[in-house]
C-alpha cells in the first residue's frame, strides 16, 4: 500500500513539473511573437498567441491602444511608417516594408482570402471564430498591412486589433 502512495506522489510531481513547463513555454511564445511587432503597436496587450512547440510558424493578435488608433485616424500610413522596426532589439532587428492600405497583394490571398493568417489550421479556426469580420475587412480599404521576410502584419482599426503571422 505504501508503494502505491509513493508511486502516485511521483506522478503528481511529474504533472506539476509538466504544467509549469507548459506555462513557461506559453509565456515564451507570447514574448517571442510580441517582439516581432513594431515598437508601440502591441501596447494594448495580447489577445491570442499561438506557436507550435516544435515549429517556426505562429500567430499573435494584440489589441490596439487608444494612442495608436488616434494616430492611425489622424495620419494613416504616415503614422504607421514611423513604426516599421520590430521591438526586439538591434542584434536581430527586423524592419517591415512600408505600410499600405488594404486590400493586400494577390500573393497574400492567392490560396484563399484568409491564407495569410496562419501556417497551421488550429489558430486559423480560433481567429475566424473570434473575428469573423476579418475576411471582409482584409479585402476592403480601411485596414493596413506590412510584411518582412518572416512576418505578415495587418492592423484592423475597426476591430481595434493587429494580427501578426510569423513563418
Amino acid at each position: 500500500m505504501f508503494h502505491i502512495v509513493l508511486r502516485y506522489r511521483y506522478w503528481a510531481f511529474y504533472i506539476i513539473v509538466i504544467a509549469i513547463a507548459l506555462k513557461y513555454c506559453s509565456a515564451m511564445t507570447d514574448s517571442y511573437l510580441l517582439k516581432r511587432f513594431p515598437a508601440g503597436l502591441a501596447d494594448g496587450g495580447i489577445i491570442l498567441s499561438e506557436r507550435p512547440f516544435f515549429g517556426y510558424c505562429g500567430v499573435a493578435i494584440v489589441e490596439l491602444d487608444d494612442n495608436t488608433l488616434m494616430g492611425i485616424r489622424k495620419n494613416g500610413v504616415i503614422f504607421l511608417n514611423e513604426r516599421r522596426q520590430a521591438s526586439h532589439g538591434d542584434k536581430h532587428s527586423l524592419t517591415f516594408s512600408e505600410w499600405s492600405e488594404t486590400p493586400p497583394p494577390h500573393n497574400w490571398t492567392s490560396e484563399g482570402t484568409d491564407s495569410w493568417l496562419s501556417c497551421d489550421g488550429s489558430s486559423y479556426d480560433k481567429i475566424k471564430n473570434e473575428f469573423p469580420q476579418i475576411t471582409k475587412l482584409i479585402m476592403t480599404s480601411g485596414s493596413f498591412y506590412t510584411s518582412n521576410d518572416h512576418n505578415r502584419l495587418v492592423l484592423f482599426p475597426a476591430l481595434k486589433i493587429a494580427i501578426l503571422t510569423n513563418f
